[in-house]
């Protein structure tokens, strides 16, 4: 037995949390999907992605891998992206800095990794962002309009089966590894997760895309002098197989 599987067997184990963690999405009959890398703050870079491809915000949906602050120069501007009807994003990695600095009442790790913007901002203010955070899902499942299915979540997706992200229960260790893993793309082996056809993923910054099996990384960089990766999921999945 590998150590997947046996780590997934072991997750069953600990306490489930975070009851409500996915979210699902019907097909956009109207307009076009993206997905969009680790964004850090990097509000000008996205507005000229925007631009370049047309974007529609009328029936235009965009995605996001998460860690939408830190790092950049417009990291509140970034996050309250959530309050618009057309962009939806898992949580990040930095999100979720953000949200244990305030349950552990110690903002110091966060600050030291890129939350330093906030140091100065009003309670009430920071309040406010803390609470779209908190909206944020651990993981998505997108419809595309040929019928095929995306995934998403922060870091990657270590289980076999995209059915358990959406039962949407995940124990503390389960949900550190979606947030958090690099496990898969340091190893840069391919591998398939069933009932999904394709997941994509941010967190580890790569010089370009990376698909392994059907896992697609698309953090490339941009708050380190790297592009904003920016695709339409049907980009992102490829040729429909006949």
């Amino acid at each position: 037995m590998d150590n997947l599987l046996l780590a997934e067997q072991a997750d069953e184990n600990y306490n489930l949390i975070m009851a409500s963690t996915h979210q699902t999405f019907k097909a956009n009959q109207l307009g076009r999907d993206f997905i969009i890398g680790d964004l850090h703050g990097m509000w000008d870079a996205l507005q000229e992605k925007l631009r370049q491809h047309a974007f529609d915000k009328s029936v235009d949906r965009l995605f996001s891998v998460g860690d939408l602050i830190d790092r950049g120069p417009e990291s509140e501007n970034c996050l309250r992206l959530l309050l618009e009807p057309w962009f939806h994003s898992v949580i990040g990695n930095h999100e979720d800095l953000m949200l244990d600095a305030d349950y552990s009442g110690d903002p110091q790790r966060w600050y030291q990794m890129g939350g330093e913007w906030a140091i100065n901002l009003p309670p009430e203010k920071l309040a406010e962002l803390r609470a779209l955070a908190e909206t944020m899902p651990v993981t998505m499942t997108i419809e595309c309009a040929d019928g095929r299915h995306v995934g998403i979540c922060h870091a990657e997706y270590g289980f076999r089966n995209w059915k358990k992200a959406e039962k949407g229960k995940f124990s503390k260790n389960a949900r550190h590894k979606l947030i958090w893993g690099r496990g898969i793309i340091s190893a840069g082996k391919k591998r398939k997760t069933r009932n999904i056809d394709l997941t994509i993923h941010g967190h580890t910054p790569i010089p370009e895309r990376e698909r392994l099996g059907n896992a697609l990384f698309i953090d490339t960089g941009c708050v380190y002098n790297g592009t904003l990766s920016l695709l339409t999921l049907e980009e992102a999945l490829g040729p429909a197989s006949v």
